[in-house]
C-alpha cells in the first residue's frame, strides 16, 4: 500500500532527500550518518520516517522503488 509519491517536494524534507540519495546508492545507516555528520540514531529516524511515508515495506523496496521512478520505469501497483 503506497502512501504517496516521494517525487512530491512537500513529502520530503531535504535532509530526508540527501538520505534517500545515499540509501538508493546503498550506503548504511552508519555510513550516512559520517557522510551527513549526524548522528546514527538520527539517520535511523529518517529512514523510518521515509519508509513510513512511502509507504515501502523495507529500505531494498524504498530504493528499488525510488530507482524505478527516477528511471521511468514501471511503478509498483498500489
Amino acid at each position: 500500500m503506497r502512501q504517496a509519491s516521494l517525487a512530491e517536494p512537500a513529502v520530503l524534507t531535504a535532509r530526508q532527500r540527501d538520505i534517500l540519495d545515499l540509501i538508493v546508492e546503498g550506503e548504511s545507516n552508519e555510513r550516512i550518518s559520517q557522510l551527513l555528520r549526524i548522528s546514527n540514531r538520527t539517520v535511523a529516524v529518517h529512514v523510518s520516517d521515509i519508509l513510513k511515508r512511502s509507504g515501502a515495506a523495507s529500505r531494498t523496496v524504498l530504493a528499488v522503488d525510488e530507482l524505478r521512478r527516477r528511471l521511468g520505469g514501471p511503478q509498483p501497483a498500489e
